[in-house]
């Protein structure tokens, strides 16, 4: 009898040491490492870092350059983010002058790189000597394709009412004309159209 009880305390302390080693084995495998991604002289990177986008992966926003004139508080050369608008390019000059005329253009154009976006006076919408919309889309003697009505726009050789609403369709449709060589893409206006315009219009 004495003999099979140190046989029964002989298993129960072997299934204690197994038990014993079998929660230490458990308890090691399920430790984890941190996941290591990238070094660099700073030191190591983990997976928690790894949705910080970095210096070279951050996309600057395209810019244009506009400068802003006329009855504007500060006229000037002006960044903006392309797509802007001509209402923008104002804000950023400071806005207007009281006596600026904004019906004489349009701010919802886009604006485009390297534009000249001239804010008239009421005065100058009605015109010198009475003659009214003499100066509307008006720039050192040539008309801004970019800012005249259609009336200002029919007035060029071989450009009638229709060819002056496509005009103004065109720049709307496309934030206005970059150069004025584009007048070309209008539908309907070819080489020889824009060899008797050319001298006449500007941007």
């Amino acid at each position: 009898m004495h003999k099979y009880t140190k046989i029964l305390f002989g298993l129960a302390g072997a299934c204690v040491i197994f038990v014993g080693l079998f929660y230490m084995l458990r308890r090691f495998g399920s430790a984890k490492e941190p996941v290591q991604i990238a070094t660099n002289v700073f030191g190591t990177v983990t997976a928690a870092d790894a949705s910080v986008p970095s210096e070279k992966e951050q996309v600057t926003a395209a810019r244009i350059c506009v400068y802003v004139c006329g009855a504007v508080v500060s006229p000037g050369i002006y960044y903006l983010e392309e797509g802007a608008r001509v209402a923008q390019a104002i804000d950023e000059a400071g806005g207007t002058l009281p006596d600026a005329d904004l019906s004489a253009i349009n701010p919802a154009l886009k604006a485009s790189d390297s534009q000249k976006i001239y804010i008239p006076t009421v005065a100058e919408s009605a015109g010198f000597n009475g003659e009214a919309g003499a100066d509307v889309g008006l720039s050192g003697g040539l008309i801004n394709i970019n800012t005249a009505d259609t009336a200002l726009l029919s007035t060029l050789p071989g450009i009638g009412k229709v060819k002056a609403e496509s005009i103004v369709a065109y720049r709307e449709e496309n934030g206005g004309f970059k150069t004025v060589e584009d007048i070309k893409n209008v539908s309907g206006i070819k080489d020889s159209s824009y060899e008797k315009i050319k001298e006449l219009i500007c941007i």
